[in-house]
This record gives structure tokens, sequence and C-alpha cells, in this order.
């Protein structure tokens, strides 16, 4: 019986047997006649059989092949270690994957599972949503439906659909058992990092600290830090910002010994400038701005970099440096394509520009963009917009629909934060008793 590191090779040798075969516009019974019989060719092709040595070595000197020539190598080899494997480019293994989808075996799932880290590590969340929803539509067992749940989830959450997102991350944690303890940090981690996003932060405080523990475990220094930056992030959107301080430095400190990425490091210095903004530290706040905008970064954080060095130069009455930083604000966000980013840099506008058709301009696209999804910013741009048409032409049936429209935005948010964090209860606390609070 073929164990697992058999099986995979069984796939991989009849994949690469196959590809040759048609390329080179063979039949099955030509590559076969005079080696096997064609029955056996076919199950070779398949992956259900590994071929012998004298087999593999026979058919290689018919397709004369560099890769298949490792592969009979390791035919011979007592024990086989996956990572001695050579496995083929990112395109063979989907059609590998799709060949036979009705019939996944577990060398199915751990190549797809080694696609998806691949396509992860290479921030291609399109073709990891793809190949995590194939793990789950051929999952059976619990382990594989909690890796593909996990890998569909993390990809909905880079592509910006967060309420998806925590659904299948929540799949996740529920069959958290099933998974890798590599992935278990990860799982809390990406769920807290959802839930700040939806601005529901008891929930993001507690998957956050969850997060924090299984990285002490695993001596993951690098994703402790960078949780310790989620904590962060959350405490200074609950208005704690000596606490922010606090946990911002602390993971500003572990990411720079341990050599974060740029972009890491970066984020950091933002959430401190914004931080020490919120103090009235200006000119703190202006040194980690600048710290950041030295970096090569994402345009998310570059916007909002630029965001606060105008609202610095707003308090300091210095009119032409914010409206320089105030354009690359707007640039970065257009850029970065995120909603929530632009309607931030399209309300900043309001305060920026001098002409009212400008104010209101802005305040219109802050509006379009988050109508329907950011009840927060959505709820603050019909507030602002209200103030600029009432302030331009008098009250009207707009102004007063706008009124109304805020006050309901409003609400919506407050309720929906209420409703949820009343639906968890505290029945999740007692699987994890360690947790601090």
């Amino acid at each position: 019986m073929m164990g697992d590191e058999q099986r995979l090779l069984a796939l991989l040798i009849g994949y690469r047997v196959r590809k040759l075969r048609q390329s080179r516009k063979l039949s099955q019974l030509t590559l076969a006649r005079g080696i096997v019989g064609q029955s056996m060719m076919s199950q070779i092709e398949t992956g259900r059989q590994i071929p012998a040595y004298e087999v593999l070595v026979l058919l290689n000197e018919r397709l004369n092949d560099e890769m298949l020539r490792q592969y009979t190598v390791l035919v011979t080899s007592p024990v086989i270690n996956m990572r001695e494997i050579p496995l083929p480019n990112k395109e063979d293994i989907v059609s590998i994957l799709d060949y036979n989808r009705a019939h996944w075996t577990v060398a199915h799932f751990k190549l797809a599972g080694y696609l998806c880290a691949m396509h992860y590590e290479d921030r291609d969340f399109l073709s990891l949503r793809d190949v995590a929803a194939r793990i789950l539509d051929n999952a059976i067992s619990g382990d594989s439906k909690a890796l593909g749940a996990y890998y569909f989830g993390t990809a909905l959450l880079f592509l910006g659909q967060m309420e998806d997102s925590s659904e299948y991350l929540l799949l996740a944690e529920k069959q958290l058992k099933q998974l890798d303890a590599k992935f278990h940090g990860l799982v809390f981690y990406n769920l807290g990092f959802v839930y700040t996003q939806l601005e529901y932060y008891g929930q993001a405080m507690w998957y956050a600290k969850m997060a924090i523990e299984e990285f002490q475990h695993l001596g993951d220094i690098l994703r402790y830090g960078k949780a310790l930056g989620l904590i962060g992030t959350i405490q200074s959107r609950m208005g704690k910002y000596h606490d922010a301080e606090k946990s911002f430095e602390q993971s500003y400190m572990v990411l720079q010994k341990w050599g974060a990425a740029e972009t890491d490091l970066a984020r950091v210095e933002l959430n401190l400038a914004n931080v020490y903004e919120s103090l009235e530290l200006l000119t703190e706040a202006k040194k980690w701005c600048q710290l950041g905008l030295k970096r090569n970064t994402d345009p998310v954080t570059l916007s909002s970099l630029h965001m606060i060095m105008t609202r610095i130069y707003l308090t300091l009455d210095l009119e032409e440096d914010a409206m320089e930083h105030y354009v690359w604000a707007r640039e970065m966000a257009d850029r970065s394509r995120d909603a929530r980013t632009i309607a931030m840099a399209e309300l900043l506008g309001t305060r920026v520009h001098t002409s009212m058709p400008e104010k209101i301009q802005a305040a219109r696209r802050a509006y379009e963009v988050t109508k329907d999804k950011y009840h927060l910013q959505h709820a603050l741009a019909c507030e602002i917009l209200a103030q600029l048409c009432s302030q331009d032409s008098g009250f009207s049936p707009e102004v007063d629909t706008l009124q109304r429209e805020s006050i309901a935005t409003y609400r919506e948010f407050v309720a929906s934060h209420v409703a949820l964090d009343k639906s968890i209860g505290f029945s999740a606390l007692a699987h994890r008793p360690s947790v601090s609070t």
C-alpha cells in the first residue's frame, strides 16, 4: 500500500508522463508498447500506480525528460522525504488538480496546500481563493475542510470581503484541532484583523490576544510582533491611546530587532504617528510620519501617512504644506482602490479645499464609495455633505434626506455592534481559560 509520499510521487509521475506523451503526439498504446500493457499505462498516467524503477527507466528512454529522470531516482529510495520531490510549476499543479476533480486523494490535497502556500507568498489572492475553493469542493475529512476554509477566508480578507472572510475563518476555527499547529495563530490573527476592520473591537481584541499566545508558544517572534501591533490598532480605535502607544512601541522594537519587512515597519510608524497626533503631540507624530514616508510600502499606508501630515500642517496653519501632502494622500488612496481610504482622503479634502464646489464634490465622492458598506464612514460622509449643502444653498429636501440617512446609518452601526456582542456571549472563552484579559 502506498504512503502519502508515494501517492504524491505517483501523481506527479503520471502527470509528467501524460503531458510529455501528449506534447509529442504519442498514443498511450505507442508509448506503452514493449514496456507495459495499455491498462497499466492508464493507471500510471492517472497516478493510481507508481511504476517500477525498470519501467520508469524505459519510459524515460522514450521521453528523455530531466524531471522524469529525477523521479526515477526517487522511486528506488527506501524513504521518500516530501521536500525532496521536485514539483512542477503552478499551472501544471492546477492541471493535476483539475484532471480528475471528483476523485481527489491525499496527494491532491497536499499539492493543493502547497499551491495555496505559494499563492499566499506571492500575494496572489485571487488564485489563492480559487485553489482554496477547489479544496473545499473536494474535501471530505475535517483537516482538508479546515485548511480550505483557512485559505479561502484569508484570500477573502485580502480581497476586502470582510463579512464573508469571517464566516470561513470561523469555520476554520471550529475545526482548529484538524489544522497543523502553525496555522492556529494565523487563524486567530486573521479573525482579529477582520473584526478590527468590521469595527467589532471586543471580538477583535479577544482573537488578537489568542494569536499572541499561539505565536509565543511557537516562538514565532515576527508574527508575535505583528500581533502586538494589532492589539495597538484595536486600542487606538477604542480611544485608549496611551495603551496603544505602549503596544506599538513594543511591536516596533520586536519587528526592528528581528528584521521585519519595510511594509510592516511602515505600518507601525503610521500607527504611532496616529496615536501621537491623537494625543496632540504633533512633533512626535510628524517624526514617525517622516520615517514611514521614507519606506517602500503600500498605497494605503502611504495615503494614511500623508493624511496625518496634512492634518498636522492644517493645525499649524501651514496651508501650502497641507495641500502638498493632501494631493499625495488622495493620489495614493486612488491607487489603493480601497474604499475606506478613498473616503477618508476625500473627507479630509472638505477641510483642505477652499471653494465650496470642491468641498461638496469631495464629500459626495466619500458618500458614494462608502454606500452600503463602512457604516461609520458613510454616516460621517452623509453628515458632512448635509452640512456643506446647507451652507451652500440653505435647507433643502436633499439636506433633510442626508441628515436622516446619517442618523439611520449611525443607528445601524451601533445596533449591529451591540447585537453581535450579545450573540457571542462568553461560551467561547470557556474553551481557552488561559487567555489574559
